[in-house]
């Protein structure tokens, strides 16, 4: 059983990070909407989506590859600080802001992708080439979502009831 101060702080911690999801991912929508909305004034130039389709979308692949060694970086990164501290609530307070960190900026990095193939429609893309960008900032939003497991795993860690 868990101490009640991690309990209460694992639960504010996962609340706050599902709401911050679940607004990105609602901004994705809203990027599409206004997509939808500016297809008269987005500049249709074939000229310009031959030069910058791929280049952006190889750049698109390298952030959704980056996002997984960023997200281990910054929770490695937590595990060394909280090491050294003897209490169980400040322990699992720095893991938490690290993984809410490591979540936020994975979902940072996945909406960049949308924000690439905007930039690529607006240019002189083409719709569909956005929704190629859309889709995999969704994917990268799904598979990289804030879990409560983690976090509870975090929680057994700070408290001594799992290994570092």
């Amino acid at each position: 059983m868990l101490d009640p101060n991690i309990q209460d702080n694992l639960d504010k911690t996962h609340r706050t990070i599902r709401i911050l999801w679940i607004a990105i991912m609602a901004s994705l929508g809203i990027m599409l909407v206004v997509a939808h909305a500016i297809t008269e004034q987005a500049g249709q130039n074939p000229e310009v989506q031959a030069i910058l389709r791929y280049p952006l979308m190889a750049a698109a692949v390298l952030i959704l590859l980056a996002v997984p060694m960023v997200r281990r970086f910054l929770l490695k990164s937590g595990a060394e600080t909280a090491k050294s501290m003897r209490d169980s609530t400040a322990k699992f307070n720095v893991l938490a802001a690290r993984y809410t960190s490591a979540v936020i900026v994975s979902m940072a990095l996945c909406e960049s992708v949308t924000i690439l193939g905007f930039f690529l429609y607006v240019l002189g893309g083409d719709m569909p080439t956005f929704y190629i960008f859309l889709a995999a900032s969704v994917v990268g939003m799904y598979a990289y979502r804030p879990r409560r497991e983690p976090l509870e795993e975090l929680a057994k860690i700070a408290s001594g009831q799992m290994p570092f």
